[in-house]
């Protein structure tokens, strides 16, 4: 049985995490997500202690110098890795990439995803199974026609290891955005919709407490009671990022007889 889901907060979040196999409680094999959730049904009725026996799909392998394509110089700035895609029955891929200077980068991963499990936003990916790829199409259909053929799929990655790399791959995801498709929604967006779906399944009947459409028998509401929107207010966007990797610091700022200046050796880090 495959975990594809661990509630935040729980205890299993401690010990568990998406992708991981279990094969047995205790001595007891477990087959089916119906004879999983009979059996911690049964030892819930209970305190009690259990062991939890599984297997942690392996994700990230160490990188191999006969691996990397064929005229492909490493950089010092940039790390590099093989990273392990794998197909797990009624889980989405979910990888969205674009390429850019003939090199394809994932510009965002899902949590509770395949693509979630082994890659990060930023990655760069070099090559698929040992073919090299440059364009967002062929990535695609390789890394798809061998998780259907072989149940994986084996990818060189590239990270930066440096500002100045790191600043590179963040505008290389800033140029020329590419339209995100068929991309699952965030877990806690699914949550809250499954309990609303369950709230109003158990009373179709159910009524909003106020409508917030207004009919010609509404008194006006008085002026003091209406929002308003100061004419000075000012809009300031704020920039984040999904991978902690790809952000730096802000450089430390001194003054000095009236001047504002950088240090060159806090601005690289």
């Amino acid at each position: 049985m495959i975990i594809t889901k661990v509630e935040r907060g729980s205890v299993a979040e401690q010990l568990l995490q998406f992708g991981d196999i279990i094969t047995n409680i205790d001595d007891k094999k477990i087959e089916s997500r119906k004879e999983f959730e009979e059996l911690i049904a049964e030892m819930s009725k209970n305190d009690c202690n259990f062991k939890i026996n599984g297997i942690r799909l392996k994700t990230k392998l160490e990188m191999e110098e006969s691996r990397f394509p064929k005229g492909y110089e490493q950089n010092m700035n940039y790390k590099y890795h093989i990273a392990v895609l794998y197909f797990i029955q009624n889980c989405k891929l979910a990888l969205s990439i674009k390429s850019y200077n003939n090199k394809v980068y994932v510009t965002r991963v899902i949590e509770h995803t395949l693509a979630g499990m082994s890659l990060a936003k930023g990655d760069a990916i070099l090559d698929v199974d040992s073919v090299p790829v440059t364009t967002v199409s062929d990535t695609s259909n390789i890394i798809c026609a061998n998780l259907r053929k072989n149940g994986y799929a084996t990818l060189v990655i590239e990270q930066p290891n440096d500002p100045l790399a790191t600043a590179h791959v963040r505008l290389a995801l800033m140029t020329e955005k590419s339209m995100e498709i068929d991309l699952p929604l965030a877990p806690d967006v699914i949550d809250i919709c499954q309990q609303e779906y369950k709230r109003m399944k158990r009373d179709p009947d159910l009524k909003p407490n106020q409508n917030i459409l207004k009919t010609q028998g509404d008194k006006p509401r008085p002026i003091h009671s209406r929002i308003q929107v100061n004419e000075k207010t000012e809009d300031v966007p704020i920039a984040c990022d999904d991978n902690p990797a790809l952000l730096m610091k802000v450089p430390i700022k001194y003054t000095s007889d009236k001047q504002q200046y950088f240090s060159l050796s806090d601005s690289n880090k």
